[in-house]
């Protein structure tokens, strides 16, 4: 009797685990599926907005058109070994907006990680500005 009990308790243990494993598991495929379509909205948000890179929005938010429930942050990213180069870095991030308010915004923004972020090196506005009116003014002649 007590060999029964044994192996019961062992099956239930056991039959825990399988379920717990299972569980983790569907939630790491959902999350998986989930950071796959933010890839591809992520790469479609990007290329709309390349062709002016200058007027990508930079710390703003939105929200994505369509009915996967992302919204995107954009914010700079301090590097120094940038600013020689006239460079600054703009963080763009998806992150899932499910469990958004009214306004598309997350109870819960910033305590999530984005499901999907890429760092993008654009020259900054003003050294644009400069070299946009040194090409503006033609070529310089040397006397």
């Amino acid at each position: 009797m007590i060999e029964v009990v044994a192996a019961i308790a062992i099956m239930g243990t056991l039959l825990s685990g399988m379920l717990l494993a299972k569980s983790r598991h569907t939630r790491q495929l959902a999350l998986a599926q989930r950071q796959l379509v933010a890839v591809e909205l992520l790469d479609n948000w990007l290329a709309e907005r390349w062709v002016r890179p200058e007027n990508l929005p930079v710390n703003e938010a939105g929200v994505v058109a369509g009915p996967d429930q992302l919204r995107w942050t954009t914010r700079l990213i301090p590097n120094e070994q940038l600013a020689p180069l006239s460079a600054r870095v703009l963080r763009v991030e998806f992150h899932d907006n499910s469990d958004g308010g009214p306004h598309g915004h997350a109870a819960s923004q910033g305590s999530s990680p984005p499901l999907v972020s890429v760092d993008l090196i654009l020259p900054n506005p003003a050294s644009t500005a400069t070299a946009n009116e040194r090409s503006s003014n033609g070529p310089r002649s040397e006397r």
